[in-house]
């Protein structure tokens, strides 16, 4: 009988040893794994730095209350960093949150035409980093409408 309680209190000893080592070994590998996605993120700051965005319109012309789609897509077809898409004014500056945590690249707006003017569409592409980084892509295309 004392040899099984010593022998259970050996194990308990391994046991005990052996968990701590596992947990600070994940907490190692945790850090480690921070730190890789960290600096894939830095690897995307040039990538995002050189991105330009196209739009292309449902149709050529639109008249009065006609909703317009547009389809407005980075160079590349692939998933990329997250990013949020704001209106913007005519000095881009940010205005109102339209999508937030995209990361594919393309995405949709519609807008009214409201008028028999051109309308301007402003938006801007932020693209926020773990180090602290923000990139802004601006983006501004005019719906011709139609008489």
């Amino acid at each position: 009988m004392k040899k099984t309680t010593v022998l259970l209190i050996i194990l308990s000893f391994i046991l005990i040893s052996c968990n701590k080592k596992i947990t600070e070994r994940i907490k190692e590998l945790e850090s480690l794994n921070e730190i890789l996605l960290d600096s894939i993120n830095e690897l995307n700051i040039p990538n995002v730095n050189s991105a330009r965005i196209f739009g292309i319109f449902d149709k050529g012309r639109y008249v009065k209350n006609d909703t317009a789609t547009i389809w407005f897509y980075f160079y590349e077809d692939k998933i990329i960093s997250e990013y949020s898409i704001y209106q913007s004014n005519a000095d881009l500056k940010k205005e109102k949150l339209i999508y937030k945590n995209l990361n594919k690249s393309m995405f949709e707006y519609k807008v009214l035409v409201e008028s028999e003017k051109e309308k301007r569409v402003r938006l801007i592409a932020e693209f926020k980093f773990k180090n602290g980084n923000s990139i802004q892509i601006p983006v501004n295309v005019g719906i011709n409408p139609g008489k």
